[in-house]
């Protein structure tokens, strides 16, 4: 088997206080290249503490995360960040969409680190793609909920990472928004062989996903 993405008994332990909070126990699993897995559970679960540790955003208590054979947490911080802005496109329920950006904007300053031009050309790309290309010129203000997910899926894919990490992608939209968005993320597997990993509290979403996870306490049931 292939492997894009490994985890290896991946721990997060918080101390509040007193307190040792396990937000993630011993989590194991493989992802291969163009595979769409769902993690299932419920809120408070750890399901957005184990993604974060996937994209380079949570240093694990314990265990390792491996990317490509390489431990993500043995580089130094520049060269982490710079992994993740490459490597990682991130997708989050709550769209974080500049408002004083119009659409465009939105999704080329990701890339702008690229140059200008290409990261305006890319977005025209991509939001045509996703059939935004009537709204570019459009403010968040003016957009669905639908339609700004769209923009912000549009921005996770601007430097065409080679894996979209999802935290509850859905769980800001109507249902016939939450149908569009995932009919898209499908596409986007099956079309441009993207690895898709997704955390949910939602399981009739989650059947779009090639292999489904569960966690619940912190810890990934078999």
């Amino acid at each position: 088997m292939s492997k894009l993405l490994e985890l290896n008994s991946a721990t997060k332990i918080y101390q509040n206080g007193a307190d040792r909070v396990v937000a993630v126990k011993d989590a194991s699993f493989l992802v291969e290249p163009g595979q769409f897995l769902a993690v299932v559970g419920p809120s408070g679960a750890g399901k957005s503490t184990l993604l974060h540790m996937i994209g380079g955003l949570e240093i694990p208590t314990k265990g390792e995360v491996n990317f490509g054979g390489m431990n993500l947490y043995r580089m130094k911080s520049k060269e982490l960040a710079r992994w993740r802005n490459n490597t990682v496109g991130f997708v989050f329920q709550f769209y974080h969409l500049i408002e004083e950006l119009n659409a465009l904007e939105n999704v080329a300053i990701a890339s702008f680190g690229r140059g200008k031009i290409y990261a305006l050309k890319k977005a025209q790309e991509l939001l045509k793609y996703l059939d935004l290309d009537k709204r570019q010129q459009f403010f968040p203000s003016q957009l669905s909920g639908g339609e700004k997910q769209k923009v912000a899926i549009a921005r996770a894919l601007v430097n065409d990472p080679k894996v979209i990490l999802c935290d509850e992608p859905t769980g800001n939209l109507d249902k016939d928004s939450q149908d569009k968005v995932m009919q898209l993320f499908v596409k986007l597997n099956k079309d441009m062989k993207k690895t898709v990993v997704m955390v949910t509290h939602n399981q009739e979403i989650a059947k779009e996903a090639e292999k489904i996870l569960y966690m619940r306490g912190g810890e990934l049931l078999s």
